[in-house]
């Protein structure tokens, strides 16, 4: 099981993030990590915010004033 990583924002929480962290996270408006986490803020996250969100633990590690880039993803319990 795979306990933490980095992910860029892009990355499909249907296809790859649940296929990589053998999860089921889903929302119905975000297709994107980046999308959701950015949903979950109600803002453009910056660099150093975390989010908890159904067992993980997402933190910004970089990006611009449009979008967060680059996330370290960890399993929290």
């Amino acid at each position: 099981e795979i306990a933490s990583c980095l992910v860029g924002s892009e990355m499909c929480i249907r296809d790859r993030f649940n296929d990589y962290f053998k999860s089921a996270l889903e929302d119905q408006y975000c297709e994107t990590i980046g999308g959701l986490v950015t949903d979950r803020f109600e803002h453009v996250p910056h660099t150093g915010e975390t989010l908890e969100e159904n067992g993980f633990r997402f933190r910004i590690l970089g990006g611009d004033d449009r979008q967060a880039r680059l996330l370290s993803v960890e399993r929290i319990k």
